[in-house]
């Protein structure tokens, strides 16, 4: 069985002022709750980790509660990496594997997880990943420094999956004051290998404004 933990307690600052990215309206369904119910319904999945801002938390505790027993609410830090601690450090053991999703990134497909999964039989972290296509160049104060090869370059999306043992570990061995990695990275930093399987271009973060229409279009889709 499965831990999946989503963290969805940050500001999302480049999307808007007003509201945090992951309770904006699609479609008149709220990004998160579209999230949910991704996971809610699959077998292998056992606890669900929704990690939730400090701010009304006893009220978004109750709302997302109702959407499954699989759900506990876990209280947000004042980082990401306190925020996943949090929930880290409660997981259930006895759920070998642990995949960590973000909170702003719903349109996951069935068999993205399923590869995820699949690859942990082999490995202790997988990561989902793209290659990249454009040219990639470093710059500085708009100066180009120079062009990157970008053969051997991935970009990374989530669920990140590791077994649970190495995750909990991994967040044991941080400073979370001052941790600004993403988990695939701490478990590097212990000594672990990571792989990646391929990932899917329709499972988008939701960042800003301009990711909306194609959301919109996603929901008018089966993901499946």
């Amino acid at each position: 069985m499965i831990n999946l933990v989503i963290p969805a307690a940050g500001s999302g600052r480049r999307f808007s002022k007003e509201i945090p990215k992951q309770f904006i309206k699609i479609q008149n369904q709220e990004l998160l709750v579209i999230n949910l119910l991704t996971w809610v319904n699959i077998t292998l999945i056992n606890k669900i980790y929704l990690i939730l801002p400090k701010e009304e938390f006893e009220e978004n505790k109750k709302k997302y509660s109702l959407i499954s027993n699989k759900i506990i609410a876990v209280i947000g830090g004042d980082s990401r990496a306190e925020s996943i601690n949090n929930a880290v450090s409660i997981l259930d053991e006895a759920n070998d594997l642990t995949l960590v999703h973000d909170g702003a990134r719903p349109f996951c497909p069935k068999d993205l997880f399923d590869r995820v999964v699949l690859a942990l039989s082999e490995h202790e972290a997988i990561i989902p990943a793209l290659k990249v296509t454009d040219t990639i160049k470093k710059v500085k104060n708009k100066e180009v420094l120079k062009t990157i090869n970008r053969e051997n370059l991935i970009s990374v999306q989530t669920p990140q999956g590791f077994k649970t043992k190495l995750i909990k570990k991994a967040y044991k061995s941080i400073d979370l004051k001052n941790t600004n990695f993403d988990d695939a990275e701490l478990v590097e930093n212990i000594g672990a290998k990571v792989f990646f399987v391929e990932g899917d271009k329709r499972n988008i973060k939701i960042t800003t404004q301009d990711d909306i229409e194609y959301s919109e279009f996603l929901m008018s889709k089966s993901i499946s």
